[in-house]
């Protein structure tokens, strides 16, 4: 023991993988606490002496006798060492041809059990002897109670340095708060009275880290930093912030986004813009219907981290481009709403809903390819590939409803099932869904025939030999 608790350079002396040949020095130890096999020897010779255990070798992992290397991934030695001293041999019982006997001649892992017990009680007895039982459980026993005293050793350990940690982040957290607060009380009685002063100072206070973290994206742009790092924030700084922050609070308002003139001067604004592009009023109008003032404050696009949102908010505020501010605070999904309404024109309930489902589906379908919207030049080139398809699938299915031939082949299977009339709006909505249809589809006319001919068959529980329009009378037509 004392061996292994002194050793700071490996055993094997000039057998050492990485013996050094000019300072005639083995290689030193990884770290005094680290013994691989209960031997003093380094990280090259572990390598080049051991082998990495097989996952359907378990049955030695659970077995506390034998000794593997657990930091370099359950490695086990593959050779007897003896100890150059006394020339006794050291090293764990079990070996790796040991591993691999066992599992060449079993493959129950009960089975293997029973023979790696009585495989140590071999190595146990040829090490110590039939006559010397009593002084091999004397190792047994202080071997268990040196592991045992080495995990409550390091437990300890780590359970003072998280306290150490915890102490000292706690102290750095009251420090900081403790300059922070006085900064913030002096903001506080400068918006003394200010128009949107609740806005601006609605924040919230973090008691593990002292940090004050503002709601809405202006105070956090133009605060935040002073709050964040109270030591350098100077007198100068702080009026600095402070009067930055009333701009940009007052400059919004006469944007039209906070305030009595919402959601009216943006209405106005939107009437009045002539030239806006066919897909910046979709956002536009999804904005003014279903968010409300504060939404432009609170509401930054989630497709970036806190701060990169912020700063893209607040170069659109600067440009004063609303379209931008109002597309920063709309998600992913609220986009996919904006474009669905858009396109969608039809009035009918039933019908809309399904054109709505549609719609969305194919906008998502194109984050299948990675294509994420992240500004308003990938918002554009999306909506316009998505409508493009969008009104390509709606022509396909209505030129396929309206074929001769296809209302011959419904006409003919429900009058062969004798489906009453009541069902027949059944079908047709089945066979009319344009959400399903495009999956199949492709924007193809033979996948829509092939899709609508599956769809009656599985509702109606027919048999294939059903007739349907063949392909040559459909396919032949022009007009698909």
């Amino acid at each position: 023991m004392l061996r292994l608790l002194n050793a700071k350079y490996c055993e094997r002396g000039k057998d050492c993988f990485g013996y050094h040949l000019k300072q005639e020095r083995t290689h030193p130890l990884i770290a005094e606490s680290v013994r691989p096999f209960g031997m003093a020897i380094c990280a090259p010779c572990m390598q080049a002496l051991s082998a990495s255990l097989a996952t359907n070798a378990a049955f030695c992992l659970r077995n506390e006798n034998v000794q593997l290397c657990t930091h370099a991934k359950n490695r086990i030695l593959s050779f007897p060492q003896v100890e150059m001293a006394t020339g006794e041999t050291v090293g764990p019982m079990i070996l790796l041809r040991h591993v691999k006997q066992i599992m060449h001649s079993s493959y129950t892992e009960s089975e293997q059990q029973n023979i790696l017990e009585s495989t140590i009680n071999t190595a146990r007895e040829q090490a110590f002897g039939p006559e010397n039982e009593e002084r091999a459980q004397r190792f047994i026993a202080a071997h268990k109670v040196a592991k045992s005293q080495n995990k409550d050793h390091h437990i300890a350990i780590a359970r003072i340095e998280k306290a150490r940690k915890e102490a000292a982040a706690a102290k750095r957290a009251a420090r900081k708060e403790e300059l922070a607060r006085p900064i913030f009380q002096k903001i506080q009685s400068h918006f003394s009275g200010f128009k949107y002063e609740s806005l601006v100072l609605s924040c919230d206070w973090n008691s593990d880290t002292g940090l004050c973290t503002f709601r809405q994206w202006p105070s956090r742009v133009t605060l935040g930093a002073l709050l964040s790092r109270p030591s350098s924030a100077s007198p100068k700084k702080i009026l600095d912030g402070i009067a930055l922050a009333k701009e940009v609070y007052s400059q919004l308002d006469e944007l039209g986004f906070l305030g009595d003139n919402y959601p009216n001067q943006l209405k106005q604004w939107s009437e009045s813009n002539e030239i806006f592009p066919e897909d910046h009023e979709p956002l536009v109008c999804y904005f003014l219907q279903n968010k409300n003032s504060e939404s432009i404050l609170s509401e930054v696009n989630g497709h970036y981290d806190m701060p990169s949102a912020d700063s893209r908010m607040y170069a659109s505020f600067k440009s004063r481009d609303r379209v931008e501010m109002i597309f920063q605070t709309l998600s992913q999904s609220e986009l996919c709403d904006s474009f669905a309404n858009a396109v969608v024109e039809t009035s009918n309930s039933t019908k809309r809903r399904k054109r709505l489902q549609l719609a969305e589906f194919i906008w998502n379908s194109f984050d299948r390819t990675l294509e994420f919207i992240c500004d308003l030049i990938t918002y554009r080139e999306r909506f316009e590939k998505a409508k493009s398809r969008y009104l390509m699938i709606l022509q396909r299915i209505k030129q396929y409803e309206k074929h001769p031939d296809t209302k011959a082949w419904i006409a003919g299977i429900l009058a062969s099932r004798n489906f009453s009339q009541s069902l027949t709006p059944r079908v047709s909505a089945t066979v009319t869904s344009e959400y399903d249809l495009l999956r199949y589809s492709g924007a193809s006319p033979d996948a829509i025939r092939h899709f609508f001919r599956k769809q009656l068959i599985l509702f109606m529980q027919a048999p294939s030999v059903l007739s349907a329009p063949s392909e040559a009378s459909i396919g032949s037509d022009t007009s698909l």
